[in-house]
Parts: structure tokens; sequence; C-alpha cells
């Protein structure tokens, strides 16, 4: 019985599946980057509308390059997912509001000049 590693199609197929992987990363990862740090400019700000499809597209080689321990690709994955992740999370955390507890607030504005001597009709409002 052979050793299915021998074999030199799976040779191949394995470096296919892995250059395609490697160029879906570095791919995925240019985007992202892009879409980061490019926002003044009018083509590159395109690619800010597609967070959510880049974090699907990076998780797809997170696993593969975990499960075949690619260790600096799996980094680059991760760098790429942190990227995604620090434009999606905000969208999903509720807001935290301070001081709703639901009574009106009044507020009174006066512009008091220098020379107003009538005080008193401000004070007893």
């Amino acid at each position: 019985m052979t050793n299915s590693t021998s074999n030199p199609l799976v040779k191949v197929l394995n470096n296919w599946i892995l250059s395609l992987f490697i160029i879906l990363t570095i791919l995925v990862t240019f985007l992202s980057v892009t879409s980061y740090f490019f926002r003044d400019n009018i083509y590159l700000e395109f690619t800010t509308h597609f967070k959510h499809q880049y974090l699907v597209l990076g998780l797809l080689p997170l696993i593969y390059f975990a499960l075949t321990r690619r260790k600096v690709w799996l980094i680059v994955t991760l760098f790429c997912l942190l990227i995604n992740l620090t434009e999606i999370i905000p969208w999903y955390i509720p807001k935290i509001r301070f001081g709703a507890s639901g009574e009106p607030m009044g507020l009174f504005l006066f512009n008091v000049s220098f020379s107003n001597t009538q005080y008193g009709d401000a004070i007893a409002l």
C-alpha cells in the first residue's frame, strides 16, 4: 500500500489548495487594510462597504491554516479578521445610556448683560 503523500497528484492538489488559500488571504488582507486606512480616496473608499464579506472570506483560510498548522499564515489571517472585527463588533454591542431616568429635565438659559439690573426676575423663575 502506498503512502498518500508520495502520490504526485496528491502533492500537486495540496500545493494548489495551499496556493489558493494563500492568495485568498493576501487578497482579503489587502482589501481589509485598504478599507480601513484609505477612506479618503474616492476609489478605495468603495472597499469599506464589504466588511462582513471580508470577515466570512477570512474565516475560510483561518480554518484551513489551523487544520494544516501553518502558523505564519494563521497569524496573517487572524490579523485580517481582527481588522474586520474592530469595525463590525461595535455595531452589535448595545450602547450604554447614562442618566436615562425617564423624567424630563428643565434647562434655563439666561443671557445676562452687565448692564442688566433686574436679577430678581431671573431668580424668581
